[in-house]
């Protein structure tokens, strides 16, 4: 029997790695053949906004480009969707386990590399909740600078295959709870991420360290840090194996077909 996924999208990033990271993943956990369907709110080749030059479709293919892939994983899309719902067989939404997978090609670490990004050029402030950090970046990534890190920032305007690349060859990544943070879930790269919601950073971004005190990082060094999100990391791995070695039926969950 086939485990058909329905997930309601957006235009961000984070809108569509989870369900595409929790398909991958259900092929081997519910051992069975996985269909996804991704639901967009517009039609097919939309932008974001008027300053965009890549449509959001264009991002979502090039970002499953770098996703390990596997034998028994269809992918579909329904474009000028907006179901009542936001998922269809969405059955571990509050397990941060289930939204990892792995990328395609050996990661690279080039050495002092650091992928930074906040929410100063988003076509629309997301809030403090959100980029805590907004009035202090300029500061934090000058003392970032000086333990002799070089920085690269991204934003959306930001081509995605160079952002893609800078983000499986950095050192770390240090940024808002926004834009590319999620794209981390399955490089496996160290992350500092600024939130004040820190238990849906947890959930949504489980490598990274979370902060929401800019003190943490306008006065002391950097690698403490650094070193709680390699050690989140360390856990996740042995985590996510044992999570797809623990085999069910999804026809036997409580979730199963059940619009949430």
């Amino acid at each position: 029997m086939e485990f058909n996924i329905h997930w309601r999208s957006n235009e961000g990033y984070g809108d569509f790695i989870t369900g595409l990271c929790y398909a991958h993943s259900s092929v081997i956990k519910y051992d069975r053949n996985v269909t996804i369907n991704f639901h967009w709110p517009n039609k097919k080749g939309s932008f974001y906004s008027k300053i965009d030059f890549e449509s959001i479709n264009y991002k979502f293919e090039k970002i499953l480009e770098t996703l390990k892939p596997i034998k028994g994983l269809s992918i579909e899309h329904t474009y000028s969707s907006i179901p009542p719902w936001r998922f269809i067989n969405e059955l571990e939404e509050f397990n941060p386990i289930h939204g990892l997978w792995y990328p395609k090609d050996k990661v690279e670490t080039e050495k002092g590399l650091v992928v930074f990004w906040s929410s100063k050029h988003n076509v629309k402030f997301p809030g403090y909740h959100k980029d805590p950090l907004y009035d202090h970046w300029e500061k934090i990534i000058n003392n970032v600078k000086s333990e002799g890190f070089n920085v690269v920032e991204v934003t959306y305007r930001t081509p995605i295959k160079e952002t893609l690349e800078l983000i499986h060859k950095c050192e770390f990544g240090i940024g808002y709870e926004g834009m590319i943070h999620q794209l981390f879930k399955y490089s496996w790269k160290p992350i500092i991420c600024a939130s004040k919601r820190v238990e849906l950073s947890h959930l949504l971004c489980p490598q990274a360290h979370i902060i929401s005190d800019p003190e943490l990082l306008l006065n002391d060094s950097i690698n403490p840090l650094l070193e709680l999100s390699k050690i989140n990391i360390e856990a996740l791995l042995i985590k996510h194996k044992n999570y797809l070695n623990d085999k069910q039926d999804p026809t036997q969950h409580k979730l199963y077909n059940v619009p949430i």
